[in-house]
């Protein structure tokens, strides 16, 4: 089942690759506008300076002189002193949006209408009803969407997804997944980071912890699970004085599957339990457990280091009797992998997905997995308001109005 749900995901990057993999070259490069200056976009745009086939193109910001500082600082040659200036070029196949969340609907929206493809930061929107709306001008003006979750594109990612598939975790794949994504705020940001930083800014980012943190948190239960939808969450959180989010715990189940009963007839239920905070030492572990085994890794969101990542794997627990007690044993391997970065594989996909798409081909998997996640947040910021309440996830159909579109 596991691997017959994770064909969508495959299936997406291997269509894009082998139909639009040699569209944009050295010489042909896809070009990208970067609309705004925002910290993230130094990590990106390096990211983009490793490859062949993607080039920055210009940068930009509300001021000139900003932006042309940034422009030098970054390595890019042209800089502009507005946003619509990059969405009137003619020379900018896609835009990359590092904007705050508040922003995103009318950049993204202008940068459709204007024919240029999309790379957004996450959280895309403060709604589902909100991406929505993005998406389907995406979809109406034939450009591509993906939201930026760097780590999706890391070469662990797929190596941990054979290990699934071949039945590591067990015959029904991944059916529990707990992950903490926290870093202390005022000590890795400053004493100010509530009153100055946008993730803190109720005008600028109102799902605060909840799409900064969590966004990361659900997607890698989602990868875990193959791409099936949950069916409701619960969720509580920590206000900051100015009423967002900065510690958020959640639990997302699914609905169980037929078929699926464990060796004394229960049938199994999927879930996720996660943690995100800006209160505590920096932490990124994850745990996905099957019947059978687990795969855990302790760096899921950046990658401790480009030359080399690794995830452990541990399996056939047992316990016995020595002279000195009882003494746990398992089968454990740390399983490396060579060098990657995630920051750039993530540009090379989409440019390999909008080449598909200039083809002619569907490429409606990443904007659709954006917009699971942002229901998954939907449905925690619901559920904490009614104080962790069960609620359930999409019940206005936002999904399926996605598909049909």
């Amino acid at each position: 089942m596991a691997a017959k749900k994770e064909d969508a995901l495959q299936a997406a990057h291997a269509l894009a690759k082998k139909v639009g993999g040699d569209t944009y070259t050295k010489e042909n490069p896809m070009r990208l506008g970067v609309i705004s200056t925002a910290n993230i976009a130094r990590k990106v745009i390096s990211g983009v300076q490793a490859l062949d086939t993607v080039k920055v193109t210009v940068v930009s910001s509300r001021n000139l002189e900003k932006a042309q500082q940034f422009a030098k600082d970054v390595g890019v040659d042209k800089a502009y002193g507005s946003y619509e200036e990059v969405l009137a070029d003619p020379e900018i196949d896609a835009v990359y949006v590092p904007l705050p969340t508040s922003m995103h609907t009318e950049w993204v929206c202008k940068a459709a209408k204007a024919g240029k493809h999309v790379l957004c930061e996450k959280p895309c929107a403060l709604s589902g009803a909100q991406l929505l709306e993005m998406l389907l001008v995406c979809k109406e003006n034939k450009v591509h969407f993906m939201d930026n979750v760097m780590f999706m594109h890391h070469d662990r990612l797929r190596m941990m997804r054979e290990r699934i598939d071949e039945g590591f975790l067990g015959k029904h794949g991944a059916t529990n997944v707990f992950s903490t994504l926290t870093f202390r705020s005022s000590g890795d940001f400053g004493e100010d980071f509530y009153s100055s930083n946008i993730r803190t800014n109720p005008d600028l980012d109102a799902l605060g912890a909840v799409g900064d943190l969590g966004w990361y948190n659900m997607r890698m239960a989602l990868f875990a699970f193959a791409w099936r939808t949950p069916a409701t969450a619960q969720g509580r959180m920590l206000i900051s004085h100015n009423k967002v989010p900065i510690e958020i715990s959640g639990v997302l189940t699914w609905d169980p599957e037929e078929g699926e009963e464990d060796v004394a007839g229960i049938t199994l239920q999927r879930s996720t339990v996660f943690h995100g905070s800006f209160l505590h030492s920096n932490q990124q572990r994850v745990q996905i457990t099957g019947a059978d085994g687990m795969i855990a890794l302790d760096d899921f969101v950046n990658a401790n280091s480009t030359k080399s990542a690794s995830f452990f794997e541990e399996s056939k627990h047992e316990t016995i009797m020595t002279e000195d007690g009882p003494e746990a044993k398992s089968e454990r391997n740390v399983v490396e992998t060579g060098y990657c970065r995630q920051e750039a594989e993530a540009v090379a996909n989409f440019a390999c997905q909008i080449a598909a798409l200039k083809q002619g081909q569907s490429i409606d998997f990443w904007p659709r997995i954006a917009l699971l996640t942002q229901l998954c947040c939907d449905a925690l910021l619901e559920s904490a308001e009614k104080n962790g309440a069960t609620v359930k996830i999409d019940p206005e159909g936002l999904l399926a109005r996605f598909d049909a579109a």
